[in-house]
C-alpha cells in the first residue's frame, strides 16, 4: 500500500514537472488526490491535535500576554501615582520654600527699614535739644518777619504829625508836644526853674533816646520822643491857598519835607519795633520775642553763650542726619539773617540818600 501511494505521488510529480518544462511561458497549478483513508485519517488526526495543541498555546500565550499587560498596566498606575505624589510633594516645597522666601525678604526688608528709621530719627539722629533749637529759629524767623508790617503801621500821621500825609497845623503839633511834655515828662530842673509844676511820671522820657530801645517804655514814650526829634511838620496851604502859585510852593516844600524825613522815621520805627515788648506798644512779634531777645537766644546757643557747649557735645556724638539737620536749620538761620541786615543796610543807605539830597537843595 505504501508503495502504491510513493508511486502514485512520483508519477504525479513527474506529470506536473513535464507539463511546467513543456510550456515555460505558462503558470500551471498542480493538484493531486490521495484516495487514502488511513492517510487522511491520521492526517486529520493530526491536524486536530496541532489544532487543540495550537489553541491551547494560543489561549496559554494570550494568558501570559494579559498577565503581562496587566502587570505593565498596573506599574503604570503605580509609577503614574508615584509621579503625581512625587509632583505634589514638589509643588508643596517649592511653594513653602517661596513662601519662606518672601517671608525672609519682608522680614529682611522690614529690618533694613526699622535700622534706616532708627539711624534717621533715633537718638543718635537728633539733637537732645533740637526742640528748644526750633523754638529759637521759629522766634527768630517771626519776630524778624513781622517788624516791616509793624513798624509800617505804627508810623501813622495822627500819632506822629510829620509823618508822611499829615495835615495838622504846625502849632496843633506843638502844643501837642509841650503839653504832653508838661503832664508827663518835666525834670527835676524844669519844676526848679518854673517851667513845670511838678516832676512827671516818665521825666524826659520824650527826649532821650533810650526810651526809643527800652523794651518797657510805653507807646505813648515812644511817639512822644520821636515827635521831638522829628520835629513838626511844615504849614500846608489851605484848600483856596492850595489853587495860588504861593500855595502850590507851599505844598511841594511841605511835600518835600515829608520825603526826606520819611527814611528816618521808617528807620526809627523799625528801630522800636525790635526793641517792643509784649506790653507796651504792642509791636511784638507773633511768638511774643522781640528781635532783640532772639537774636540774644542765637548768640548764647550757637555764639559761645551759656549753652553751646551743651549743643556742641550733642552735634560731636550725633551722626551724619544729626549733623545733617542741624546744618538745615543753621543754613536757614543763616539765610533769614542775612535777609535782615540787607534790609538794616538799605535803610542806612536810604537815609544817607536822603541827607545828600537835602545837602544838594540847600546848596542849591
Amino acid at each position: 500500500m505504501g508503495t502504491y501511494r510513493n508511486k502514485l505521488l512520483a508519477a504525479s510529480l513527474a506529470v506536473c514537472v513535464s507539463v511546467g518544462f513543456s510550456t515555460p511561458a505558462h503558470a500551471w497549478i498542480c493538484t493531486y488526490w490521495v484516495n487514502d483513508p488511513v492517510m487522511s485519517s491520521t492526517i486529520n488526526g493530526q491536524a486536530t491535535a496541532t489544532s487543540a495543541k495550537f489553541d491551547v498555546e494560543l489561549a496559554t500565550s494570550s494568558t501570559i500576554i494579559t498577565n503581562i499587560f496587566n502587570r505593565l498596566i498596573a506599574a503604570t498606575k503605580v509609577q503614574t501615582a508615584q509621579r503625581s505624589a512625587d509632583a505634589s510633594r514638589n509643588s508643596v516645597g517649592i511653594q513653602k520654600a517661596m513662601q519662606a522666601y518672601a517671608s525672609a525678604v519682608n522680614q529682611q526688608s522690614v529690618a533694613e527699614e526699622m535700622v534706616q528709621a532708627q539711624r534717621e530719627f533715633g537718638a543718635e539722629s537728633r539733637i537732645a535739644s533740637a526742640c528748644n533749637a526750633t523754638v529759637v529759629l521759629g522766634d527768630v524767623t517771626r519776630a524778624i518777619s513781622s517788624v516791616p508790617e509793624q513798624a509800617r503801621n505804627w508810623i501813622s500821621s495822627d500819632r506822629i504829625p510829620s509823618a508822611p500825609g499829615g495835615a495838622i497845623l504846625p502849632r496843633q503839633a506843638v502844643e501837642r508836644r509841650l503839653s504832653g511834655h508838661l503832664q508827663r515828662y518835666c525834670s527835676q530842673d524844669e519844676v526848679s526853674a518854673g517851667l513845670c509844676a511838678s516832676v512827671g511820671a516818665r521825666a524826659t522820657a520824650d527826649v532821650d533816646a533810650n526810651t526809643l530801645f527800652d523794651p518797657t517804655s510805653s507807646q505813648e514814650d515812644v511817639e512822644a520822643y520821636i515827635n521831638n526829634l522829628a520835629g513838626d511838620p511844615l504849614d500846608k496851604p489851605t484848600a483856596n491857598e492850595a489853587k495860588t502859585p504861593a500855595g502850590v510852593l507851599r505844598l511841594a516844600t511841605a511835600m518835600r519835607t515829608e520825603a526826606m524825613r520819611s527814611p528816618a522815621l521808617a528807620s526809627l520805627a523799625v528801630l522800636r519795633t525790635q526793641q517792643a515788648g509784649g506790653s507796651g506798644a504792642g509791636l511784638s512779634s507773633q511768638s511774643n520775642v522781640t528781635v532783640i531777645q532772639a537774636l540774644d537766644e542765637i548768640m548764647q546757643q550757637y555764639g559761645g553763650g551759656p549753652k553751646y557747649q551743651q549743643w556742641d557735645a550733642e552735634v560731636s556724638a550725633a551722626d551724619e542726619y544729626g549733623v545733617l539737620r542741624e546744618l538745615v536749620k543753621l543754613r536757614a538761620l543763616s539765610m533769614k539773617l542775612r535777609s535782615y541786615q540787607t534790609q538794616s543796610m538799605t535803610r542806612i543807605g536810604a537815609m544817607i540818600s536822603a541827607l545828600l539830597a537835602g545837602e544838594a537843595a540847600e546848596q542849591q
